[in-house]
């Protein structure tokens, strides 16, 4: 459903219904390591088609990675479902996601929400959280799932990060997409 691809990752304030931001980093496993990474997804719709983007940031490396749905969308119904598969896409990655609606939003605050979305598609900014978020170097590592695209795989974990919820670890696992999710279940 969403494949990766180059091109423009501007909004038009006008034009976006979707607009919805990580919460926290994730570790990302790559070809070069595994880099800590923040998510962001639009949706827009411009009267008479929509455009749904993933964008998958490196804050270790300068590095974007966009990802597009694939399918036209015709519709405001094609695009809502085109935003719920973002979503499940993203959280594929161990990415979860703040509230996303951007029309409802006062001006100022969705102006807000397109410079956090310039910060993250602009390699020069650094996306607010960035600077707050540091790993914990002493606690244990956790467990991981590739996500380069086809391999699931278990990765050993080379990084220390964790979360602590009311003094019980939390372990999260870090999937490729929908499908290392499905094949996970087993």
């Amino acid at each position: 459903m969403f494949s990766e691809a180059d091109g423009p990752t501007a909004l038009r304030r006008e034009l976006v219904r979707v607009l919805t931001f990580s919460v926290t980093p994730a570790y990302l496993e790559t070809p070069q390591g595994a880099d800590l990474s923040c998510a962001a997804l639009s949706g827009v719709w411009s009267g008479q088609r929509g455009y749904v983007a993933v964008l998958i940031r490196s804050l270790d490396r300068p590095q974007v990675r966009r990802f597009v749905f694939e399918n036209k969308l015709r519709s405001e119904d094609e695009l809502s479902r085109a935003i719920a598969a973002g979503l499940e896409f993203i959280e594929g990655f161990g990415f979860k996601m703040d509230p996303g609606d951007f029309v409802a939003l006062p001006l100022e605050s969705q102006g807000g929400r397109l410079t956090q979305w310039d910060r993250v598609r602009k390699l020069e900014q650094k996306p607010e959280f960035a600077a707050v978020f540091v790993p914990e170097p002493d606690s244990e590592p956790k467990p991981r799932i590739s996500a380069l695209p086809g391999q699931n795989e278990k990765v050993a974990a080379s990084d220390k990060g964790g979360a602590v919820l009311g003094r019980v670890p939390v372990v999260r696992y870090e999937i490729a997409g929908p499908r290392a999710r499905l094949l996970a279940q087993f």
